[in-house]
């Protein structure tokens, strides 16, 4: 996949923000694994992160999400936070990073809950990924 230079997500046009629910309540659900998130989504009620057209590049994917994220913040959406997927073998998600890197520069308010098999791990601390 192609890998974004760290400047070009902060300056590329950001497609329109997606939900997969229009019915639900005002929350969504941030964490890593697709499969876990809506799990969790569909538990709580919550929407979750789409992302863009199928075929975008990872620039477009970080935009979408960098804008999603944003919107649901600037909304006063109820962020819940799944945390890490323990199971997942390969490197952490740049997408989930990308969204607790927005939060805390906002210093939004987040609700931790544990969805297995996070075991209530989730990260504080900034790790990187390839969305800037």
């Amino acid at each position: 996949t192609d890998m974004p230079d760290p400047d070009q997500c902060e300056t590329a046009a950001p497609p329109a923000p997606q939900t997969t629910q229009d019915d639900c309540d005002d929350s969504v659900v941030i964490g890593e694994s697709t499969n876990r998130t809506r799990a969790a989504a569909a538990a709580f009620g919550a929407r979750i992160w789409i992302g863009p057209r199928p075929g975008a590049s990872q620039l477009e994917k970080c935009a979408a999400n960098e804008a999603w994220i944003r919107s649901e913040m600037q909304r006063g959406t109820r962020i819940i936070d799944i945390g890490i997927d323990t199971s997942r073998q390969e490197t952490r998600s740049p997408y989930y990073a990308l969204e607790l890197r927005e939060l805390a520069a906002a210093n939004y308010p987040v609700e931790r809950r544990p969805w297995g098999p996070s075991l209530n791990q989730y990260v504080d601390e900034d790790y990187g990924g390839p969305c800037p």
